[in-house]
């Protein structure tokens, strides 16, 4: 039986290229990305490369998200539909979340395939990072445009 290749995670994290992400900028990555941040693991790792973001990615509490810093994660062509759309929030908006840390990165909502809509109720804003309600929140050495 073939063991999993590992992706440079520690042993209690998980690599979203074990869930599948490809990095290459090809394909829409958020799936596996999604998968590796709801695996329960306490630490999920983003290698270095090209990630195309499809959808929200929602990290929940007592979850540690580390980027390479040049993962570059880039929202796709038409992933801007309204104002709920962000590269990155936590999961639980009303009740609120604890213990959230995302390290490095470059996190890109500037995509021209993403026109931000008119000042009105409902368009794309073109904010990538959202959170709401987190207590013990950590954001470091992450770029963004």
């Amino acid at each position: 039986m073939t063991q999993p290749v590992s992706h440079a995670a520690p042993a209690y994290g998980v690599s979203v290229k074990d869930f599948g992400a490809c990095a290459d900028g090809s394909q829409d990555d958020s799936p596996a990305i999604q998968a590796a941040l709801d695996s329960g693991h306490d630490l999920v790792v983003i290698p270095y490369g090209v990630y195309r973001i499809g959808r929200t990615l929602r990290i929940g509490s007592r979850t540690r998200l580390e980027a390479h810093a040049r993962a570059h994660l880039i929202l796709a062509d038409h992933a801007g539909v309204d104002a709920d759309t962000f590269l990155l929030t936590n999961r639980d908006h009303d009740d609120g979340n604890q213990k959230i840390r995302v390290e490095g990165g470059i996190w890109d909502g500037n995509n021209p395939g993403n026109p931000r809509g008119p000042d009105a109720p409902g368009s794309y804003t073109g904010v990538l990072i959202n959170f709401s309600n987190v207590e013990d929140l950590t954001l470091r050495d992450a770029e963004s445009y």
